[in-house]
């Protein structure tokens, strides 16, 4: 999975905690990578994501949906404080 993808993942999950409280964080994690890695070419199976996630598939999937049907939802990559 490539840096954009991660980058990506990130501030969707960061969104995602102000979207759909009190859902687990690897929940949120794994549904933003879900989207981030389809928006920037490089798809992923909801079923792969959930298994490095342990999470259920369908979990991912729902997530994903909140995330894509979000209209204020920012889709660019955060700059990283960290220097990367």
């Amino acid at each position: 999975m490539s840096h954009s993808v991660e980058s990506l993942g990130v501030t969707l999950a960061d969104q995602a905690t102000e979207l759909m409280p009190g859902k687990k964080p690897s929940s949120l994690a794994a549904g933003a990578i879900l989207l981030a890695a389809e928006l920037k070419g490089e798809p992923r199976s909801a079923h792969d994501i959930a298994q490095v996630a342990s999470i259920a598939a369908t979990t991912v999937v729902s997530v994903h949906k909140v995330l894509q049907a979000a209209p204020a939802l920012n889709l660019q990559p955060r700059t990283s404080s960290r220097g990367r």
